[in-house]
Order: structure tokens, then sequence, then C-alpha cells
């Protein structure tokens, strides 16, 4: 059962998706170059459950069933062994970011404000 802190890419379009695996991409490539590998763990790991929502999507297409019935969360738990609140804030800045961007759809920038409190949530951060 998911946490009530999971946030849900189901209500996400296939657009958007495809939007938000870049942008998790970009800011886990540049948390790494900033020298904040579990940062960049946890972008990837928004990564993976896209890419996992994209082909659950693909494959209830494929199975002639168009109702959307597969549902991919990610939480808070991927920054929970991080034990400096360095790495925490700096994963909830990379989220402003991309809060922030107004180059973004609307649904994916209150994803990562919902990511961005979720966090903030499960760890005690602000």
């Amino acid at each position: 059962m998911e946490s009530e802190r999971d946030v849900e890419l189901a209500s996400l379009t296939v657009d958007e998706l495809a939007a938000l695996r870049l942008a998790a991409q970009v800011m886990g490539h540049r948390a790494h170059l900033a020298g904040s590998p579990q940062v960049g763990l946890y972008f990837e790991s928004l990564e993976a459950a896209v890419m996992a929502e994209q082909a659950g999507r693909a494959q209830q297409l494929s199975a002639h069933n168009t109702s959307p019935g597969h549902h991919t969360s990610i939480g808070p738990t991927v920054l929970t062994p991080m034990v400096g609140s360095a790495e925490v804030q700096t994963a909830i800045e990379y989220l402003r970011l991309l809060t922030a961007n107004d180059g973004l759809a609307p649904a994916i920038r209150q994803y990562c404000l919902q990511l961005q409190r979720a966090i903030a949530a499960g760890t005690g951060a602000s």
C-alpha cells in the first residue's frame, strides 16, 4: 500500500511524463556534477519511476486495455538514508527550480511541488 506521502504519476499525460523524465535526468546529472551523489540518485529514481509508468502504459496499450490502472509513485524514501540535511536541502532546492520553471507544464510543476513537500515532511526539512 502506498504512503500518503507518495505522489502518483498516473495523472500526468504522456508528454508531461516525457518532460518530467528529461527534467529528472538533467537534475540528476547536475547533482552529480555538483558533488551530491545522493541527490543524483534521488533524481535517477524519479527518472526510473517515470520510465516504469511509461512502460506500464505501453504494456496496457499493447494488451488493448486502455483503462488507466497502472500507478507508479515515488516518495521521499530514497532520501531517508541521508544523514546530512545538506543533501535533502539540495534535493528540495532542485525541485524548487523545476517548480518555478514556467517552461514546464503546470501539472509537472505541481508534481514537483508535491515531491518537494513529501521530502520535507518525510525528513523534517523545510
